[in-house]
């Protein structure tokens, strides 16, 4: 008798399990939280439809979402048979990218080698979707601050594929450029209902990894409460230009979450 997918993902849970680590957690939420999504069902219907499919219960999916178990690739493989559209996610090199950790070139370049093309005039080719994750993927070459303007994942996915390039070649001014605008894309993740509950632990990975360099760590701080005050605006929209102000042509201007110190010779740091 051919297996099924409740066999496949009992088995996957009796072996052994990821070396676990926050990007891991991060990605199994966002991964289940956004097939959940996709799935427009419950938790527990989705486990009866898509994982038990009228066997014994095993709490696998609240396992995955409280990160007491960390999804495998094999598991997405085998949810996207069934569900499509949802192991794009899963493969997603933004997570790997925000392990705390140097990266080797030569896996930085595997991590990346689908994203990233050449370079003209200091701004590099990004091969990204647009305007979704289902839409056509397009060669563009666009700055750090229109990723923002895009107000999804594949925008964060760019910028810290550029931290740690920057981090490798020791460029500390796109590293800090970079690491600013990936703080910025937060609101608007912080709205998505699959990537809203995991949007607090990115930050905190976020944080890590602008830390692997001493300008980036120390030369600016980051509100996490404006993040948050952005987010709830009901009228909320990442690219100014789709932005509106009444009785005005101009877009309206959102408080920045990243406060940029300054040094005063020998004086202590002060803020801008």
């Amino acid at each position: 008798m051919r297996a099924t997918f409740g066999d496949h993902l009992r088995a996957l849970s009796n072996a052994p399990p990821p070396r676990r680590t926050l990007w891991r957690e991060v990605r199994g939420r966002i991964w289940l939280d956004h097939a959940l999504w996709r799935s427009g069902l419950s938790i527990n219907e989705f486990e009866r439809t898509y994982i038990h499919r009228g066997r014994s219960t095993s709490n696998l999916v609240k396992k995955w979402r409280t990160g007491s178990a960390l999804p495998v690739r094999a598991s997405a493989a085998a949810l996207e048979r069934l569900l499509p559209g949802t192991l794009w996610l899963f493969d997603l090199p933004l997570f790997p990218l925000l392990a705390d950790k140097q990266i080797p070139k030569r896996e930085l370049i595997r991590l990346t080698r689908e994203l990233l093309g050449e370079s003209w005039a200091g701004l590099p080719e990004w091969h990204i979707p647009v305007p979704d994750p289902y839409g056509h993927t397009v060669y563009s070459r666009i700055s750090s601050r229109e990723l923002v303007h895009r107000g999804d994942i594949w925008g964060l996915c760019v910028l810290i594929c550029a931290m740690r390039w920057a981090e490798l070649e020791g460029a500390v001014e796109k590293h800090m450029e970079a690491s600013k605008d990936a703080f910025r894309s937060l609101p608007a993740l912080l709205r998505e209902p699959w990537t809203s509950e995991s949007v607090r632990p990115l930050y905190e990975l976020i944080n890590r990894i602008r830390n692997r360099m001493p300008y980036s760590a120390t030369l600016f701080q980051v509100r996490w409460e404006t993040i948050e005050l952005l987010a709830a605006k009901p009228d909320f929209e990442a690219n100014p230009l789709r932005r509106s102000k009444s009785g005005s042509k101009d877009p309206e201007k959102y408080p920045d979450p990243i406060i940029t110190m300054r040094l005063v010779p020998n004086k202590t740091r002060q803020l801008w």
